[in-house]
């Protein structure tokens, strides 16, 4: 991940090309947040923003979530919090205030574009909204 995320950025200066946003989407929020941590370093410092757009329903995430394990520092802790059952409904769709928690982290580290995929609802993003403008 690190090394496509470097490789789009050196292109993009590269080629004057004007890279506005870089992010991860359609995955589970955790593995958003674990590969946030990767790729915030990249973009620090340097106008382009993050971006991160999660999936609001149980899933299994793809191997790479594996290869993106780091230091247990805290951060890494927080993003690989144990999902709560309280958290989803019976159907298993993360509930609005679980994912606007998630966007919340995400904000915390950076990110500037927050939205939803697949599962979400327009309730999720009223909460993410909500809790960002708290």
């Amino acid at each position: 991940l690190v090394d496509a995320c470097s490789q789009i950025i050196e292109l993009a200066s590269s080629s004057k090309l004007p890279l506005e946003a870089i992010g991860v989407n359609c995955s589970t929020p955790s593995a958003i947040t674990k590969a946030l941590l990767c790729i915030s370093p990249l973009v620090s410092g340097s106008g382009v923003k993050l971006c991160a757009y999660g999936n609001c329903f149980q899933t299994t995430t793809s191997e790479w979530v594996a290869s993106l394990k780091g230091d247990n520092d805290a951060k890494t802790k927080a993003a690989e919090r144990v999902k709560s059952a309280e958290d989803f409904d019976h159907n298993g769709y993360l509930l609005p205030h679980a994912y606007a928690r998630y966007a919340r982290e995400w904000a915390d580290l950076g990110v500037q574009i927050i939205g939803g995929c697949c599962g979400s609802r327009p309730q999720h993003m009223k909460q993410v909204a909500s809790m960002l403008r708290s």
